[in-house]
């Protein structure tokens, strides 16, 4: 089961470039029903009532034991709250235009390859800064130190409502988005004019610079208040695959801190000036390739 997954989810034109070019990239085979970049894998509603047995749930159900928050400030503990139905909500407590910190709650485990998958929704109110502005969240993964900063060193899937076409790059944030955190991090990417291509040539992103981005070419998150699904599909520093909704968005290989190749860490949910329910954040584990 594990190795098919692998085999159906991972074969993508990234990683069907040859081995010898790009040491320790998983050779793949062909993707069924001609499924790619863009195209439709699963049903992520099907995927909501079952999660199949390889996976588990990061959240108890009734608190947050298993996570921690960045920031230990007061009033803090009103940032995250436990819902029903395995829901983290995030700034419950404000109103629309609030003024709200940022913050982010990671896991206490580290991971290294895996398919992580969380659903999210957006609530509405914007606040602070932000308050007239798209809205931002995202999915922090390899953090392996300054866990307590905001923001530390890693890899983020970013969330976010701006429309394809909005010209203002500056302000726009769209589901599926790259960003890669910490001067000492960085991935190989096929990228043109700084938006994933799978038909681009591929280079650095993030080689001496705070914070570098690969922007998704396509949009694939549902209007404001219905439920989205993330999936992440991490193999170690090797390679990283983004889905929003059953669509491939975005895609890494070479995930280097310097010169070493990264091996895994924490993966933490972010509280960025919107109000965001997580809903399921839950993990399969994949196995170390042969």
């Amino acid at each position: 089961m594990l190795r098919t997954l692998l085999r159906i989810r991972l074969a993508l034109p990234l990683i069907l470039l040859s081995v010898s070019c790009h040491p320790g990239i998983i050779e793949a085979a062909s993707v069924p029903d001609g499924q790619g970049p863009g195209q439709k894998t699963s049903d992520p509603n099907a995927a909501n009532e079952s999660s199949g047995p390889e996976f588990v749930p990061l959240l108890n159900g009734s608190d947050l034991s298993g996570w921690t928050q960045a920031k230990n400030d007061e009033g803090g503990e009103l940032r995250f709250t436990a819902e029903p139905g395995r829901i983290i909500r995030v700034y419950g407590a404000l109103s629309e235009g609030d003024d709200a910190e940022n913050d982010h709650l990671h896991t206490e485990a580290e991971y290294s390859r895996y398919v992580f998958r969380v659903e999210y929704r957006w609530l509405g109110p914007r606040f602070g800064a932000r308050s007239d502005r798209h809205r931002e969240a995202g999915v922090l993964f390899h953090m392996a130190s300054d866990t307590e900063d905001v923001w530390p060193p890693a890899l983020e899937c970013r969330l976010g409502d701006s429309p394809l076409d909005d010209a203002d790059d500056l302000n726009k944030w769209m589901s599926g988005d790259l960003w890669v955190h910490g001067q000492d991090l960085s991935v190989a990417a096929h990228t043109k004019d700084g938006h994933f291509d799978p038909a681009a040539p591929i280079q650095r992103i993030g080689t001496d610079k705070q914070r570098e981005s690969n922007r998704v070419s396509l949009a694939a998150e549902k209007p404001t208040g219905e439920w989205n699904e993330i999936e992440l599909i991490v193999n170690g520093g090797e390679e990283v695959t983004f889905m929003v909704n059953g669509q491939v968005v975005n895609q890494m290989i070479d995930v280097r801190r310097g010169d070493e190749l990264v091996t895994g860490g924490r993966i933490s949910l972010e509280a960025k000036w919107a109000a965001i329910d997580y809903r399921n954040p839950r993990i399969m584990r994949l196995p170390d390739p042969e």
